[in-house]
């Protein structure tokens, strides 16, 4: 969980659920929230928006655990210590909203990079080998995430985009989806002109590759995370959960991406796959500004982790603090 998140979370379970279930069909509805900046209702994350104080809703059970967390906490005397997957120089704002609650930036904490680890198999070193042929910061990645399903109409249109985007490209898409969509991994990848298809990649050892220049994402903290602590520019298509937050700090707080619009159909066109691409990878002074800044946040992740940096004191202090309590 990370800061901001968390924050909402307190603040819809401590006086502002009403005005959120009282606009939760009015998407386009702006909420403040204490010591946050204003937000979108539709902003907000899903499992918040839609009814899930019904037992038939989907995020039913997602919705009642951060209940019963926020409940919990509560009753900690003294008030527990909340550790979430951040750094302080990315949300100042949010940690300064959470006076209720001792909440301790120690993050960002990434994978190690472990071939062997992960919740899909891997497709091998090949596309390392592909990458490491390409020119510098011109590959595009695209992934998006474990959960997504994708329908045909969207992964022809994502398709047609990347190739029109003239860019070498590295494509994510996992086997079970192309199950579903009936279509054979030998059928896809002779689709490809100009990319390689991979069923899962080690995605930290893809973003901090030399030739990797764009990350096409779900933004999900994860990913997020990973893509600033390397430098690369996003173009976010965010889904559901906390993903349109996530977005907002790429695109409006830290200014290292865009946001990708879909149709009225929630399909995400090859036109907007290519424009996108374009104003982060492009010659514009706009794609360089977003260059730039990739390249500051990285710097600013890499001194908050490193030995003395904000995080790393952070985390050394709750060890020492369990250590007192013990």
């Amino acid at each position: 969980m990370w800061a901001a998140v968390f924050a909402i979370y307190h603040h819809y379970f401590h006086g502002c659920a009403g005005v959120v279930a009282e606009h939760r069909h009015d998407p386009s509805f702006v909420v403040e929230l204490p010591g946050l900046a204003p937000r979108a209702i539709g902003d907000l994350p899903s499992f918040l928006i839609a009814d899930s104080t019904d037992p038939s809703d989907i995020f039913h059970s997602i919705f009642t655990t951060i209940r019963d967390l926020i409940e919990s906490l509560d009753k900690e005397r003294p008030r527990a210590t909340v550790l979430v997957n951040t750094c302080q120089e990315l949300e100042v704002g949010a940690l300064a909203a959470m006076g209720a609650h001792d909440v301790l930036p120690v993050g960002p904490v990434l994978p190690s990079g472990d071939d062997e680890a992960g919740i899909f198999k891997q497709d091998g070193a090949e596309y390392m080998e592909w990458l490491d042929a390409q020119p510098a910061s011109s590959v595009v990645y695209v992934s998006f995430g474990s959960l997504a399903s994708m329908a045909r109409e969207q992964l022809d249109e994502l398709l047609l985009g990347l190739e029109g985007s003239g860019r070498p490209y590295l494509c994510v898409i996992r086997k079970d989806v192309m199950a579903a969509l009936g279509e054979a991994e030998a059928e896809v990848r002779g689709r490809l002109k100009n990319g390689v298809a991979v069923e899962w990649c080690d995605q930290v050892r893809v973003l901090s590759h030399a030739a990797v220049g764009c990350f096409v994402t779900h933004c999900g903290w994860n990913s997020v995370l990973e893509s600033v602590a390397s430098g690369v520019s996003m173009v976010c298509v965010p889904q559901m959960s906390d993903q349109s937050m996530n977005t907002q700090l790429v695109v409006r707080d830290w200014r290292v991406g865009v946001r990708a619009q879909v149709d009225g159909g929630g399909v995400l066109r090859a036109v907007e796959v290519r424009r996108c691409v374009e104003e982060v990878m492009g010659d514009s002074e706009a794609a360089a500004e977003v260059r730039q800044m990739a390249g500051k946040w990285k710097r600013m992740v890499a001194e908050a982790t490193e030995k003395g940096g904000s995080s790393e004191r952070n985390l050394m202090a709750f060890v020492d603090s369990a250590r007192i309590t013990v």
